[in-house]
């Protein structure tokens, strides 16, 4: 009994495409964990989440706009990639918007935050790492993907010279 949709999505993509969703949805869980390390005025050791970055950006001093407006990119990154990587079943994009984000994450982490302050937490640490993850199975799930479609267009001239002989 058919309900009119079809499943476009091959069953060997499936996993790849469902574990990058999962690793974008840690990636939002790690903005709850510290990512960078400050030192007050007291000289003691602050850690600040993204949601703290988000929540508190302070008018009167333009460092915290900064960090703020970094924090959100920060969470549009993996929100992005999670949403094109759920919808989109049969085609390359979500190949291409993990490599873009994962790698935007990565270059905001690495170049963007020791402006702010040197010492990355543990939330930053871990995301670089899931990041790289997410580019890897990216890179894999484009792999597959193009070589399933052109087994598929193969089999379909296969089937085209047959039925002309």
């Amino acid at each position: 009994m058919s309900n009119g949709f079809k499943n476009l999505e091959d069953k060997r993509t499936k996993p790849l495409r469902l574990t990058n969703c999962v690793l974008f949805i840690i990636e939002i869980v790690l903005f709850a964990f510290p990512y960078i390390a400050m030192v007050d005025s007291e000289g003691n050791y602050r850690f600040k989440t993204i949601l703290e970055l988000i929540i508190g950006m302070n008018a009167e001093d333009n460092k915290w706009i900064k960090m703020g407006l970094l924090a959100i990119a920060f969470a549009i990154i993996p929100i992005v990639g999670f949403f094109v990587t759920a919808f989109d079943k049969n085609s390359c994009v979500k190949s291409f918007f993990g490599c873009v984000c994962s790698f935007a994450g990565i270059f905001c982490l690495v170049f963007l935050v020791p402006q702010f302050s040197p010492q990355l937490a543990f939330g930053a640490m871990a995301a670089i790492i899931i990041y790289l993850f997410i580019f890897a199975i990216s890179v894999s799930l484009a792999l597959k993907t193009v070589a399933i479609r052109a087994l598929k267009r193969k089999e379909q001239e296969k089937i085209a010279e047959h039925n002309e002989a």
